[in-house]
């Protein structure tokens, strides 16, 4: 596998489970009132740390499994399972429960300080995305797909950034139908990567399940 084919398929599974689609929403009903400055300032600061967390996890994952005694496979049957549930919400149009809840929305408003929670977490890293990047570090076979994973996170943020910022414009160009149908195909997106997971998952295990039915 090649360096662009790895990126191209690492890539879709983390920008869709960010989702700055949805988030685009929660940004402005968040940031209502403030200036075009203090917009920007917020979007960055929240990209920057989701990116930070999502790199702890994917530098740390390993830690995490050997912890837990968990499987490669079971965890990536678990994490696709999670994404599937997420895509089929966003395939449905139903509001995504693995990102933030109603109070912590709430708790948020309430915030000067927005950036961290609940934007950078959970809206953006939030137990999807890093579920995603887990099962990912824990597919990549060699060190440069693991730069090229990194890579991918700070690709697909700085895009979130960018459509945070125009989130107005962008939502008012797309209407709620066209934001319904862009989450539609994103949410179609996550459900093949997350059948791919629970696939790769299956292989995983598979010996070890007819290693114990001899």
């Amino acid at each position: 596998m090649t360096i662009a084919d790895y990126f191209l398929f690492a890539f879709p599974g983390i920008f869709v489970i960010l989702n700055p689609l949805g988030a685009a929403a929660t940004f402005l009903s968040l940031t209502e009132g403030r200036s075009a400055d203090q917009q920007r300032l917020i979007a960055k600061r929240a990209c920057i740390t989701s990116f930070f967390i999502l790199l702890v996890f994917m530098l740390l994952g390993h830690l995490i499994f050997a912890l837990f005694n968990i499987t490669i496979g079971a965890f990536r049957i678990a994490g696709g399972l999670l994404l599937y549930t997420v895509g089929w919400q966003m395939l449905q149009a139903y509001p995504i429960r693995l990102k933030s809840t109603k109070a912590e929305m709430a708790e948020g408003m309430q915030k000067e300080d927005i950036a961290i929670l609940p934007l950078a977490m959970p809206l953006l890293a939030g137990p999807g995305a890093i579920t995603t990047v887990l099962v990912l570090t824990s597919e990549a076979k060699h060190f440069w797909q693991v730069l090229i994973l990194i890579g991918c996170v700070a690709v697909a943020l700085v895009a979130t950034y960018f459509i945070l910022v125009h989130s107005t414009k962008l939502l008012d160009f797309l209407k709620v139908t066209g934001t319904r149908i862009m989450n539609r195909l994103l949410g179609l997106i996550l459900v093949v990567v997350a059948v791919q997971f629970i696939i790769n998952g299956v292989k995983d295990i598979l010996p070890e399940i007819v290693r114990l039915l001899k």
